[in-house]
């Protein structure tokens, strides 16, 4: 086990109470929660919605923090930049929200980033993907805790990098993630592959349906691997599509996150064979106390038949806020982003820990192959290994090249 400085603050999620239960009369703790609820993204952020609400019931059923209890106001983004930028507004100036919190849309979460830094309000993201939010256009007030593109990129490169693939296409809906991730996996390919090549790429508009021409184009190219960074809604489309004409029985790589379980349930019998996904968890695959204490709360708490994977992401993101907290004894936001800095805690995804020169943290993700399960009616992952994010990340000085001073 690696030591810890005491400067480092340890915390445990089973059976810890923040506070004695004083008794929840007193001023609550805001915490504005921006999501794309409707639209292509809601697959992601309504079982986020639900994680989140599930470790709020929890907090204040023990107590809350510093005796007050945790309130989630809800918006949805919609998938709309200026809507997401609209709402952080009124969550700061009118609802008068301590901190905001979400998202999934990468456009979205910059958009509300630039809100929070206007206005000096905390901003912890847990389900985008984009460096740029902690990068390009970082800044103190924001704190990330998902993978980014940078890793994406990475992690695929890295899953590939014994295999004989030389040639690759891409495919993606064209949003911020999938080319950032797509060019960090084209530097990373050719480390380790210097006479790899990309053979083609296309970009689809969202919500496309529609995949007749890139197909086409796909299969005469005859590449070694596809790599999607297709959204569900879309991938699916594309492999209903692609599937007569062959194109997966050669390796599909298909991200952002297709593998999770709320997905491969929705496409059941749809979902190709074959495809290297990512997910953020896999319900029952860790067994520790942390995991086994969220999956119960979740169940126990939803009525649901399984834990969706990224109701991991939004129960941890609100129980960061609670250690923060608890951690800097206040509620302001200076006292709290400290708080944040080399903070370590158990979560039901492994052990985090949020770095100090950017508040970004190093949870990884697993990565498996599709095969389908008829007794369970959808697909699931096989030879399921984890990908840490550390070593894939960019440096702290990296970080701080990029940065605005």
């Amino acid at each position: 086990m690696r030591k810890w400085g005491r400067n480092i603050f340890v915390v445990l999620f089973a059976g810890v109470l923040l506070t004695p239960a004083f008794g929840l009369s007193a001023e609550p703790i805001k915490l504005g929660i921006i999501l794309a609820l409707s639209g292509s993204s809601a697959p992601y952020g309504v079982p986020l919605l639900k994680g989140a609400e599930v470790a709020v019931k929890e907090i204040n059923s023990s107590g809350g923090v510093l005796g007050r209890p945790f309130e989630l106001i809800v918006r949805d983004h919609k998938n709309a930049a200026a809507v997401a930028n609209r709402q952080a507004e009124e969550l700061i100036l009118k609802d008068k929200v301590n901190f905001l919190t979400g998202t999934i849309s990468s456009a979205c979460a910059l958009a509300i980033s630039e809100v929070a830094k206007k206005h000096k309000v905390l901003f912890i993201d847990c389900g985008v993907r984009t460096t740029a939010l902690t990068e390009e256009m970082g800044h103190p007030y924001i704190c990330g805790i998902s993978v980014d593109t940078t890793y994406e990129g990475r992690a695929i490169a890295f899953f590939d990098k014994d295999t004989p693939n030389k040639k690759y296409w891409i495919i993606g809906s064209d949003f911020d993630y999938g080319r950032r991730a797509a060019g960090f996996f084209k530097e990373k390919i050719k480390e380790l592959k210097p006479h790899s090549e990309i053979v083609g790429q296309n970009w689809a508009k969202l919500g496309e349906t529609e995949f007749t021409a890139p197909i086409g184009a796909i299969v005469i190219a005859k590449p070694d691997m596809l790599i999607s960074f297709l959204l569900a809604s879309e991938f699916h489309a594309f492999a209903r599509q692609a599937i007569p004409y062959g194109l997966f029985k050669k390796p599909v790589v298909s991200v952002p996150i297709i593998g999770q379980i709320e997905l491969l349930k929705a496409f059941g019998k749809d979902f190709p064979d074959g495809v290297i996904c990512s997910t953020k968890y896999i319900p029952g695959l860790l067994n520790t106390p942390a995991s086994n204490r969220f999956e119960k709360k979740y169940l126990d708490s939803t009525g649901a038949d399984f834990v969706p994977a990224f109701a991991a992401d939004g129960y941890i993101e609100m129980w960061l806020f609670a250690k923060a907290i608890e951690k800097a004894r206040a509620t302001t936001t200076e006292s709290v982003i400290n708080a944040l800095k080399g903070l370590t805690m158990e979560t039901p995804k492994g052990t985090l820990t949020i770095r100090e020169c950017d508040l970004k943290g190093n949870l990884g993700e697993w990565w498996g192959i599709s095969k389908y399960e008829a007794n369970l009616g959808y697909s699931v992952l096989t030879n399921v290994k984890y990908i840490p994010a550390t070593d894939l990340m960019h440096t702290c000085k990296e970080v701080a090249a990029v940065r605005p001073k």
